[in-house]
């Protein structure tokens, strides 16, 4: 057999023939990239060398030759033939002449002594159910006892398993993995299995056993067979007596092709399989045989299929290839057919692939969606050019422009040095670059695989773009091999420089050392429940500070995930393994949810750069190890789908100028063991791509989960739109398991995972889209852009101050579109670019005209040194005309678009951490900008309250100019501030808590239609009727739209109206003071006296009240187990110049294991109407309203049982006179329970919503509503919220506001309360059935009597009215 040998010795002979007095080049060190054997047993062998520097002209021997500059060295790499027995050797030659020979005798091909052998005992290969899509699919690894140069493994023919192939690193030389995929056809076999390793001279044959039966007697046999064309899919029920037969679709003539199929429902002697084929895009009509596999193959059904071509890309008409060469600006214009017509767009090195599709709204300056378009884009011109000449590419068209600006440059960088820093664990390295340009400098670097994320300027540590040193933190765990970096400067030179010698890992991992790796559960029963399980791992001579990742297959899902995710996020698809000292084994925890089709799951395991299923650890550990085995007596693996679907009023639907028009689609889910989640729908048309969007789910429709119907409808109001046919565009469907379904999915290649289509049912969806015939219109213009102003037009990009305000207006007669947001574009140099969402103010804003004012942190360093345009794309009228805008435009204008960027501050500053450490002295890690080079000038402080410690550097353990790691700090309490002080300049500083605080501000959703209809009509439904929305005189006091389904029906609000039946305004009232010693809100309002802005001495006094009680951990038959109150709270101001945010911490302590949970709450004030985000969730706040959000770390629950109840205190009281009058409200609306407490014509509303965010997912709550007092001028309840059992976190955010009715309560009001009832013989008080403690009656008078001692007598007599029902329900 012909190997490469590699000896320990490394002695290197070196015949140096010094010619003309020249020094031979100096040999620094070699690394092996590859190599393969010949027929006439020579070599041939890849590697890469590092020499000192020499002017290098010529090396013998060599093919595919690479060489480039590396500092004061110069790299060599290529392929060598080495003939049989021989030694590795070459000349080098010079520009001179001058030859230097090498040879290299620790590098020989020669055969090797001994036959190869396995070294591992295990022989049975394990099969799975498999979710991924792959060529081959079941790999397995081999452990050889030699080298495997020259070593070709391969499976014999006619077997059940066929192979094409493996994978092999030369860095592990002894370790092959071997991918198997099902054969097909076959017959009579047995469950064996053999495999040829074929050295030069000589077969090594091994035998395995695989996993399949006998067939010959209990046959499976197919019930159904369902094929659905337009989704790609098909479903087959299949009998299988053995319960142990294995299923699979093959293409008749090509084997090498295998579609996805997997079972959904059933067990394994009666299952449901689905099935998608594979899109070639080639017109031709193809066979697939559906066959079930053991000792033979069974053919169970047949079907042909044609995947017909897609429409091909028109060429754009271009008008204007332009250069502004007093701008420098660069412009080109084009008119488009569609949004697909432009497949390329590419000024200098900026290059767009598809860019209206991909990059929408970029460019379109006017035109209609799927119209003629007119597509614009301007580029700034940089300094230096490689020519006198702009040039670029539209469609497939070039087009130059001369310019006699630039300052050439045709040298391209050199690359001068490359260091890796390994940081946390082993997947997180710092690469330090030390590269030198001398004309243009440095513009950007990409290293390996991460091309999405260059460096730039801003990671520019030490010198400048000349010759700089710049560092950036990559993931590299599953990163094979990164050995290659590119380098680009100002003039688009560019180099790639390809080595192993600065090839990262240098640790290959050998996955032939694994020897543990097992379940804490096996065999599991997932009939009803899911569980959690454990899995461990670990291998020879481990390294504990790595991780290695676990993913559980459990949906379509993940498999795709996890197939199609980047080298650049993979630690976000995977549960980490991380090493346990107490066991000495990697571990790490996940969930398997219920009803998971029976026998073996799918799995991966990310093992430095291969992610390796079940059956790959076959032969390295016993298989009942190695397999994951669940039971389901009932699988449910099948996403939900829609089973019913209608269109009302009609197909066709007509919209005038007198009157509005309602339209949608109403559809039921099917899903019938786990039950939907959610689900989302957008629709849009042909002209309007953004449409609409809804989120749904059972239990904010109350609707059936297995089998619920939900409607959307769209308003059109006085014929304010364009003739236009509307579709579903996407739907999206989730179970309770996972389960996905999407109808939009489209594959990226045809070895791509298929994510199911929820209308696969639907043969036809064009008999489901609605035509709207408009009234003529004959404006054809998008709307204009007006007052357009930038904050400042000068930015220090290294400051820790870069706001940049942007604001503009639009005005357009037919009336603005709201639910197109215009977004705003910054674009530099060199096609650098970030997007924006513009952000609308709505009371400055009319119908015609949109006011945006939109705050923005420009990203650290952005732009420098060219600056950078300022765009505007994506704004739209309500008949769907387009418009954009161009900073080059925008500059023509008049207006300022332009952004200089400057380098002044170099202030250092903190952008992240680590978490919080768990105990003292834990490790603290540090993420940031110019933390300096100068170790020896920087200063850590870390403050917890009024302990301040200080950290130098002998308390670094790793320190960079991003990243310092200290090795232990001193941490008090559950919040410390941050700073770092770089040779005296103190950076602003980071606050740190034990729970992390998501961010709440985010970008609205689409919303309905603007503005709402007085009435929205819905469509008859046959045997179904729609309950009607409150309000009086019609639905949602003509303020709002009724949206509802068979279930439910409630009101969305027009501005400014708001509450249950849409018949309350928004009350605007002064921010409250925050209170500084706990989180309790009071809101204080005084009604002016009539007809006049001032109070009167007789003005009615209001106080509202927000106060958390307690937090208490239930038991399942509902009695209190603990109840936990608060004694101290830290309070902070975390306002920023966009929120006002009020942070309170505390701890409780579990009053049996000691342990405490930090209990984190947050006080937002809103000022203005506002989207924010939560549990997947857009809610609207309003002007004047108070949003809490209350975080809990881990709690340890007595039992698995248990739950959890916070508990709140809301009240509303005044000084009114003996004719007020109070009535409590409670319900749900939408996704909300609410609580209105109303006393003459004002409500304080309190809105708790019914999702919470629970160890990181979205979960269903419930919120219990219980009055605690109701008299006539005052009024409270206690609502609690019961959140589920949770293991690390929960997320809670009720808000509050104050309203104003326009019909005040009186004593007709049903349910009120007044003095002139009670004088007819009512009671005092009426207080509901809940029963308080002593202990929370002790906190309200605590409340109490904090708030007596800052406010007025008038609220003095308020506040005793809540203290005397509390004494009430204490007697």
């Amino acid at each position: 057999m012909i190997i490469n040998k590699i000896y320990l010795t490394f002695f290197l002979s070196l015949l140096i023939i010094s010619l003309n007095g020249q020094t031979p080049p100096t040999f620094y060190s070699k690394i092996k990239r590859g190599g393969t054997s010949n027929p006439d047993g020579s070599c041939k062998l890849t590697y890469d060398f590092m020499f000192s520097s020499f002017n290098f002209y010529y090396i013998t021997t060599a093919q595919s030759l690479k060489v480039f500059p590396y500092g004061n060295n110069i790299l060599i790499g290529g392929e060598f033939s080495v003939a049989e027995g021989q030694m590795l050797s070459f000349t080098l030659t010079d520009l001179a002449s001058n030859s230097y020979p090498y040879s290299f005798s620790d590098v020989v091909c020669q055969k090797n002594p001994q036959p190869a052998t396995l070294t591992k005992p295990y022989s049975h290969i394990s099969l799975y159910h498999r979710k991924s899509y792959q060529p081959y699919f079941f790999p397995v690894i081999l452990s050889f006892n030699i080298d495997l140069f020259g070593l070709y493994v391969y499976k014999l023919l006619n077997q059940t398993l066929y192979t094409g192939g493996g994978q092999y690193d030369p860095a592990i030389p002894k370790t092959y993995i071997l991918s198997f995929k099902w054969n097909y056809p076959y017959n009579n076999i047995d469950n064996t299995l053999k495999i040829n390793a074929s050295e030069y001279d000589q077969n090594n044959y091994f035998t395995f056993t695989t996993s399949v039966v006998d067939l010959s007697v209990n046959a499976p046999t197919l019930i159904s067979f369902e094929h659905y064309i337009e989704s790609g899919s098909f479903v087959a029920q299949i009998s299988d007596p053995t319960g142990n037969a294995w299923f699979s679709p093959f293409f008749s003539k090509n084997i090498f092709y295998i579609c996805s199929f997997f079972p959904v429902y059933g067990n394994r002697f009666n299952s449901t399989y689905l099935g998608h084929y594979i899109y070639f895009n080639d017109d031709i009509e193809r066979q697939i045989d559906i066959a079930a596999l053991g000792y033979q193959s069974i053919k169970l059904q047949s079907f042909n299929y044609t995947t017909p071509l897609k429409r091909g890309t028109s060429q754009p008409n271009v008008s204007g290839f332009n250069v502004n060469t007093n701008l420098k600006i660069i412009s080109v214009n084009a008119v488009v057919e569609t949004q697909e017509s432009i497949n390329q767009v590419q000024l200098g090195d900026l290059s767009f692939v598809d860019p209206l599709r991909f990059q929408y709204p970029y460019g379109v300056t006017s035109g209609i969606d799927k119209k003629p378009l007119t597509f614009k884009s301007t580029r700034l011109i940089g300094q230096y050019s490689k020519s006198a000449s702009v040039s670029g590419y539209i469609g497939e068209s070039p087009y130059s422009n001369p310019y006699a600006g630039f300052t050439l440059d045709t040298i391209s960088p050199t690359l001068t040095l490359i260091e890796y820093v390994p940081l946390e664990n082993t997947y997180q390295v710092l690469v330090r670059v030390t590269a030198s340009d001398t004309i243009s400098g440095i513009s950007k670097m990409t290293f390996g695989y991460h091309s999405a994320n260059p460096y730039t300027a801003a990671d520019l540590v030490s010198g400048n773009a000349q010759n700089g040193i710049y560092e950036k933190i990559f993931n590299v765990h599953s990163s094979q091999n990164v050995n290659y970096i590119t380098l680009v400067d100002w003039a688009a030179n560019s180099i790639l420089v390809d080595s192993g010698i600065i090839a990262y890992p240098t640790d290959v991992f050998d996955q032939s050392t694994i020897n543990v790796l097992y379940f804490e559960k096996n065999n599991v029963d997932l009939t009803v429940n899911g569980t959690w399980n454990t899995v461990y791992f670990n291998y020879l001579n481990p390294d504990i500070k790595a991780t290695f990742g676990f993913k559980l297959i459990s949906s379509v899902e993940r498999a795709y995930k996890i197939q199609e995710g980047t080298l650049l996020e993979p630690l976000n698809l995977f549960d980490m393994m991380t090493w346990d000292p107490t066991l000495s084994l990697f571990k790490t925890t996940f969930y398997m949810p219920p009803r998971l089709f029976s026998g073996p799951v799918e799995y991966h395991i990310m093992a430095r750069g291969f992610a390796l299923p079940p059956s790959a650890f076959s032969l390295m550990i016993p298989t009942q190890n190695s397999s994951l085995i669940v039971h389901s007596e009932n699988a449910d693996e099948m996403p939900p789908i829609i089973h019913y679907m209608r269109i009302f009023p009609s197909k066709d639907v007509t919209a005038t100028v007198d009157n509005s028009v309602t339209f949608g689609w109403r559809f039921r889910v099917s899903d019938p063991l786990n039950g939907l989640e959610s689900g989302n729908i957008s629709i849009s048309s042909e002209v309007d791509r953004v449409g609409y969007t809804w989120t749904f789910s059972p239990f904010c429709n109350s609707t059936d989960q297995f089998d619920g119907t939900y409607q959307v409808s769209i308003t059109i109001d006085n014929g304010k739109c364009r003739s236009q046919t509307y579709k579903i565009s996407e739907l999206l469907l989730r179970d309770n398991s996972g389960h996905f379904a999407n109808s939009s999915f489209e594959a990226k290649s045809i070895y791509t995972t298929i994510i199911a289509n929820p209308l696969m049912l639907y043969r036809n969806m064009s008999e489901y889209e609605i035509t709207v015939s408009c009234p003529e219109n004959n404006d054809n213009e998008g709307p204009e852009i007006r007052n357009f102003n930038l904050s400042t037009l000068v930015i220090d990009g290294s400051s820790d101050n870069r706001s940049l305000v942007v604001s503009f207006e639009t005005y357009d007669i037919s009336g603005i579109s709201i639910r197109h947001t215009p977004f705003i574009y910054f674009e530099g140099v060199l096609g650098t670019y970030v997007k924006y969402p513009a952000e609308r103010l709505p009371l400055l804003s009319n119908e015609t005209t949109s006011v945006y004012q939109t705050t923005i942190q420009v990203p650290y360093m952005f732009g420098y040194p060219n600056g950078f345009g300022v765009s505007v794309f994506g704004i739209s009228d309500k008949l769907m005309n387009l418009a954009g805008y161009p900073f080059g435009d925008l500059a023509d204008s008049g207006y300022d678009s332009i952004v200089q960027v400057q380098k002044i501050a170099n202030t250092p500053i903190i952008e992240s951490t680590s978490s919080f450490p768990k105990q003292t002295l834990d490790p603290l890690i540090i993420y940031g900008r110019s933390f300096g080079t100068d170790i020896g000038v920087v200063i850590i402080h870390v403050g917890c309250g009024a302990i301040v410690t200080e950290y130098t550097e002998t308390d670094f353990e790793v320190f960079s100019s991003i990243y310092i790691k200290i090795k232990q700090v001193n941490v008090f309490g559950s919040m410390c501030d941050v700073t770092i002080t770089r040779d005296g300049v103190i950076s602003k500083a980071i606050t740190i808590t034990s729970i992390d605080t998501p961010q709440i501000q985010c970008s609205p959703l689409p919303v309905p239609p603007d503005p709402f209809p007085t009435e929205s009509p819905q469509p008859t439904i046959p045997s179904e009727t729609i309950p009607k929305c409150p309000g009086s005189p019609s639905e949602c006091s003509g303020n709002g739209v009724c949206i509802g389904n068979v279930q439910q029906s409630s009101c969305q609000c027009t501005k400014p109206w708001s509450g249950v039946d849409c018949s309350y305004k928004i009350f605007i009232v002064p921010q409250p003071t925050a209170n500084p010693n706990e989180p309790n809100s009071t809101i204080d309002f005084t009604l002016p006296a009539t007809n006049s802005q001032e109070p009167s001495e007789e003005a009615i006094f209001y106080t509202s009240l927000v106060s958390i009680l307690s937090i208490r951990e239930i038991q399942i038959d509902q009695t209190v187990l603990h109840d936990y109150t608060f004694k101290e709270w830290m309070y902070k101001d975390i306002s920023t110049n966009q929120s006002k945010i009020y942070q309170y911490l505390t701890n409780i302590t579990h009053e049996v294991y000691k342990s405490n949970t930090l209990v984190n709450v947050s006080i937002e004030w809103f000022d203005d109407y506002t989207n924010i985000s939560f549990a997947d969730q857009i809610i609207q706040m309003t002007p004047s309203s108070i949003k809490y959000r209350i975080e809990l770390s881990p709690y340890q629950f007595e039992k698995s049982t248990n739950t959890m109840d916070i508990r709140f205190l809301v009240s509303l009281s005044s000084n009114g006179s003996d004719e007020s009058c109070s009535l409590q409200k409670q319900g749900d609306v939408f996704e909300n329970d609410f609580v209105s407490l109303e006393l003459d014509n004002h409500s304080f509303y309190g809105r708790f919503i019914k999702r919470a965010v629970v160890d990181g997912r979205n979960r269903l709550i419930s919120n219990n509503i219980e009055s605690l007092s109701q008299e006539n001028s005052e009024s409270s309840a206690i609502v609690s919220i019961h959140i589920p059992n949770f293991e690390d976190s929960a997320i809670l955010d009720p808000d509050f506001s104050i309203l104003i009715n326009h019909d005040p309560i009186t004593s007709d009001t049903d349910g009120s309360f007044c003095k002139s009832k009670e004088n007819s013989g009512l009671s005092k008080t009426k207080i509901a059935g809940i029963v308080i403690g002593c202990v929370a009656f002790v906190i309200i008078v605590t409340i109490v009597t904090v708030y007596v001692l800052v406010k007025k007598n008038q609220q003095i007599r308020m506040l005793n009215k809540i203290k005397q029902s509390m004494d009430t329900l204490t007697k």
